[in-house]
């Protein structure tokens, strides 16, 4: 549970990539050879998948706002 836990939270920086909780936490089970992991793995996606991508997506506008205000000073 914690190697999926730190799955989720690397996968918060790719936000062009979905479904990368899930398969970050595929590739961890299947290294642990860990079968009981994949209905956890997409578990994982299904309730965090649309948390992360609103996470991206805020990060983006603000990074785009903050851009967007030192270019018209």
């Amino acid at each position: 549970m914690v190697i999926a836990i730190l799955v989720v939270f690397l996968s918060f920086g790719a936000p062009n990539q979905p479904g990368s909780i899930l398969i970050g936490t595929l590739i961890v089970a299947m290294f642990l050879q860990g079968d009981v992991l994949i209905p956890t793995a997409v578990y994982l996606e299904v309730f965090f998948g649309g948390i992360q991508n609103i996470i991206n997506v805020t990060g983006d506008v603000v990074t785009i706002a903050i851009e967007e205000k030192q270019v018209w000073k």
